[in-house]
């Protein structure tokens, strides 16, 4: 979906289809992290945290490696939105659509603000 958005961006400048395209790409972006990958996420900092699986058993030490990879993962699926209002709200700005830009600029914070704080500890 960003790719449209950047492709009408280039093609025909900030348009209302270029807005649809950022507004479409944000909402997909947003809903790639959701309860379950929360729950999963939390799962695996805590198996981090404490040394060890969910029953007990160490973890060794490829199995750090992959929580600690897919941790990463999750991380930047939680900030993928923030990351697309952040180009979205750049482009507005060149484009000289400075209301329109600080709008996205101020949803892009209070969707911050959301975030669960455990995952911004990298």
């Amino acid at each position: 979906m960003i790719s449209k958005a950047i492709a009408s961006l280039r093609c025909n400048g900030m348009t209302e289809i270029t807005k649809q395209h950022f507004a479409d790409a944000i909402k997909l972006a947003d809903a790639g992290f959701g309860p379950s990958n929360l729950r999963d996420t939390q799962i695996a900092l805590s198996n981090l945290t404490l040394g060890t699986r969910i029953d007990g058993t160490i973890l060794s030490e490829p199995e750090i490696m992959a929580t600690h990879a897919f941790v990463d993962k999750q991380f930047d699926l939680a900030v993928m939105g923030n990351s697309v209002r952040e180009l979205y709200a750049k482009s507005l700005t060149e484009a000289k659509q400075f209301s329109s830009a600080e709008k996205v600029y101020k949803e892009n914070v209070q969707v911050a603000d959301k975030l669960p704080l455990d995952l911004g500890a990298r």
